[in-house]
């Protein structure tokens, strides 16, 4: 009961706290408690088979303290119609085995597509109109053997929003999309079913999320609780130059979820003094080359041998520096960290305990000044 009260007067004020070796963090204005760092499966049916794919995942629960699963619709990644859904069958066998109430699963329902015709029982392309998320909610529930999702996500937007290669908003690509009130109110039913409990975004904009929030305020729908975005020390400007604001608890209170903090596995310092392309063929970055290409260009690589430099100077391994760097902000609820093998997880879970020695933060900056936005402009490999 002491605990219990504890845990209820920290997420009430706000604070992060430690409950054994993991901080937990409250989502936005949820009453979710979902830890510093969560569990990526996008490699869960694909790299990761059933039997290891439980292992990390008894290991990161059971060992760290890791109540935070992130899945989707459409893992594993790279987009795959004869094995889409197969990270939540692989989840929902894992969660059969575990109490419930202390597991936090976020899933995610596809956003607009004009590819994507295998998701759906129709043949239709991916979109967020109250018949599609329906099916996709019912069919993400089967698949994880749960009755309900703690959080859930739109992966992407139903509206266009600017594509990995572009560096500019093309009006001309705009088109009529899903109300934001439309995919409110079937979230609500969702909720007032008892099938989801919160509700949130990904891969959106500061635009997306004060429409979000508008709306829910305007015609008393729910509330988005958090948003999933890609943020590494190579892909800083989105979220620091604008989400932070949307986002703060002085505004909107809404809990960012950083999701690619490795940037692919360039960050674990595995790629810096070797050719990408040459090595590891199971890795993300040959699984997914048009994602993950956009951190292997040659300003991004340069921009990694710097960090690598940094955590060199500071005896720190460049891995859980960048995770712990990511999960020391403040503005950041939590940190999606994908693993595909025991001694890869073991290794990132030490950002937990590191300690950023003086300095390091301000080496890592001055990285960001020489290379402000590498990810972007033309993609060259």
């Amino acid at each position: 009961k002491f605990f219990a009260f504890l845990l209820n007067m920290s997420l009430i004020i706000g604070f992060h706290f430690s409950m054994g070796p993991m901080p937990m963090n409250k989502l936005g204005n949820s009453d979710l408690a979902v830890s510093q760092f969560g569990f990526g499966t996008s490699m869960f049916g694909l790299k990761t088979e059933k039997m290891l794919a439980h292992k990390l995942l008894d290991i990161a629960f059971n060992d760290y303290g890791v109540n935070f699963i992130d899945t989707s619709e459409t893992y594993p990644r790279p987009n795959n119609p004869d094995i889409f859904g197969s990270s939540e069958k692989i989840i929902g066998s894992w969660l059969k085995t575990k109490n419930r109430e202390d597991v936090v699963i976020g899933t995610q329902v596809s956003g607009r597509s004009n590819y994507m015709d295998w998701l759906r029982k129709d043949g239709s392309c991916t979109s967020c109109s109250p018949k599609q998320m329906r099916e996709a909610l019912e069919s993400s529930l089967k698949r994880l053997q749960t009755d309900y999702i703690d959080l859930y996500q739109i992966q992407w937007p139903d509206r266009y929003v600017m594509d990995i290669a572009e560096d500019v908003h093309d009006i001309d690509k705009e088109y009529e999309e899903e109300s934001f009130i439309s995919q409110l109110e079937t979230i609500q039913e969702f909720i007032k079913e008892g099938k989801v409990r919160h509700f949130g975004l990904g891969n959106e904009t500061p635009y997306g999320v004060m429409r979000f929030c508008q709306a829910s305020k305007t015609n008393n729908l729910p509330r988005i609780v958090s948003v999933q975005n890609a943020y590494n020390l190579l892909e800083r400007g989105p979220i620091e130059l604008s989400m932070i604001e949307a986002c703060t608890k002085s505004h909107e209170n809404v809990g960012i979820v950083a999701h690619t903090p490795l940037a692919g596995g360039v960050l674990s310092g595995k790629y810096v003094h070797r050719i990408p392309f040459n090595i590891d063929y199971t890795a993300r970055l040959h699984k997914y080359q048009g994602f993950q290409i956009r951190y292997i260009n040659e300003r991004c690589l340069d921009a990694a041998r710097m960090i690598y430099q940094a955590c060199e100077k500071y005896n720190v391994k460049m891995g859980p520096a960048s995770l712990k760097w990511i999960a020391s902000k403040q503005y950041i609820s939590s940190t999606i960290v994908c693993s595909t093998d025991e001694a890869q997880l073991r290794e990132n879970m030490e950002a937990i305990d590191l300690e950023l020695p003086d300095g390091i933060e301000d080496d890592f900056d001055l990285v960001y000044q020489k290379h402000r936005a590498p990810t972007l402009g033309k993609i060259v490999a």
